[in-house]
C-alpha cells in the first residue's frame, strides 16, 4: 500500500469539506434542531483531516530554516484572521439571506480544493505493507478514540449544562462521573491494550508535557473568552454583527503581528517565553482596552 500524507489527502478534506458546508446550509435553511445539530455535528470532519495534512505538507516542503518558520507564522496568522474576515461576510449576508453565510462557504471550499490540485505539491510517498481491516483499525486506533471523543462529550456536556441548569440536576453530576471515568479508561486502553497509541504518551516527557498543558488552557480560555465577548456585544451592547465585528478588528492585527513576529523571533528565544507571553493572549487586552473607551 502506498501512503500519501500530502495533496490527496488535503483533496480530500476539501471535498469532506464542501459537502459539510452544503449539508449545513441545508439544515439551518430548515432551521429545526435536529438538522442543526447534525449540521453541526458534521462541519468539524474536514478541518480535521484538513489541519494534520496542512501542517504535515508544510513539514515537507520546507528544509529547517527562517522560510519554514515563517511558513508556520503565516499558517498561525490564518486563526485570527481569518475568524474576522468570515465573521464579516456573516454579517454581511446576515442583512440580506443569511444561509448564504454557508453556501459562500461551500463556494470558497470548492474553488481552494481545486486550486489546490494545481498549487499544493506532493511529498515523497512512502510504500507501507498492506494491512487487513482489522490491522487497519488498529493502526488508527479507533476504539481508543471512539472512547476519548465519548470522554470528551461527557464533560463538555456536563460543565455546559451545569452552567444553564445548575449542579443539582442529577443528569449533570452523572455526564460529568461518566467523563471521568470514560477517560480513565481511555488512558488504560493507550497505556495497556492498544498496539498503536492514539496519544504516543512515550514522547510525553515534562517539557512537551508543560508545553501541551500551556496549549490546552490557552486555547481553552480563548475558547471561552471568545464566546463571551460575542455574547456580551451583541446581548448587552446589542451591537449588529458587523458593528461587533467592527470592534473586534484589532484581534485580527494583533493576531497576525503576534504570529509573524514569533516566526522572525523562533531560532533566536526559547520557546518558554513564546508561550509565557502569548499565554497572556495580548489581543485580547488591546480588544479589551478598546471596548472600556467605548
Amino acid at each position: 500500500m502506498v501512503y500519501d500524507s500530502g495533496s490527496s489527502s488535503l483533496l480530500k478534506s476539501g471535498l469532506i469539506h464542501i459537502c459539510e458546508s452544503i449539508s449545513r446550509s441545508v439544515c439551518f435553511h430548515y432551521a429545526k434542531l435536529g438538522t442543526i445539530l447534525i449540521g453541526n455535528l458534521a462541519i468539524g470532519i474536514g478541518p480535521s483531516i484538513m489541519l494534520p495534512n496542512g501542517l504535515a505538507l508544510f513539514g515537507a516542503s520546507y528544509a529547517q530554516g527562517p522560510r519554514k518558520n515563517l511558513a508556520f507564522a503565516l499558517f498561525g496568522a490564518m486563526a485570527p484572521v481569518g475568524s474576522i474576515v468570515g465573521s464579516v461576510f456573516a454579517g454581511l449576508f446576515a442583512l440580506g439571506f443569511w444561509p448564504w453565510t454557508f453556501w459562500s462557504f461551500a463556494i470558497v471550499a470548492a474553488l481552494i480544493t481545486v486550486g489546490s490540485i494545481f498549487v499544493v505539491p506532493s511529498p515523497p510517498r512512502k510504500t507501507i505493507p498492506a494491512r487487513t481491516m482489522r490491522g487497519l483499525i488498529e493502526q488508527l486506533d479507533l476504539l481508543g478514540g471512539l472512547i476519548g471523543v465519548t470522554a470528551l462529550i461527557l464533560f463538555n456536556f456536563a460543565w455546559n449544562m451545569a452552567g444553564v441548569t445548575g449542579w443539582s440536576k442529577g443528569y449533570n453530576i452523572a455526564t460529568l462521573i461518566l467523563g471521568i471515568v470514560f477517560a480513565l479508561v481511555f488512558f488504560w486502553f493507550e497505556l495497556r491494550v492498544a498496539k498503536e497509541p492514539l496519544i504516543p504518551f512515550q514522547v510525553f516527557h515534562s517539557d512537551v508535557s508543560f508545553v501541551c498543558a500551556c496549549i490546552a488552557c490557552g486555547w481553552a480560555c480563548f475558547g471561552i473568552w471568545f464566546y463571551y465577548t460575542w455574547q456580551f456585544l451583541e446581548i448587552s451592547k446589542r451591537a449588529s454583527p458587523l458593528h461587533a465585528v467592527a470592534w473586534l478588528c484589532p484581534v485580527a492585527v494583533a493576531g497576525a503581528i503576534a504570529s509573524v513576529v514569533t516566526g522572525k523571533l523562533l531560532g533566536i528565544l526559547k520557546p518558554a517565553w513564546y508561550v509565557m507571553a502569548f499565554e497572556t493572549r495580548i489581543e485580547r487586552l488591546l480588544t479589551w482596552f478598546h471596548h472600556a473607551g467605548l
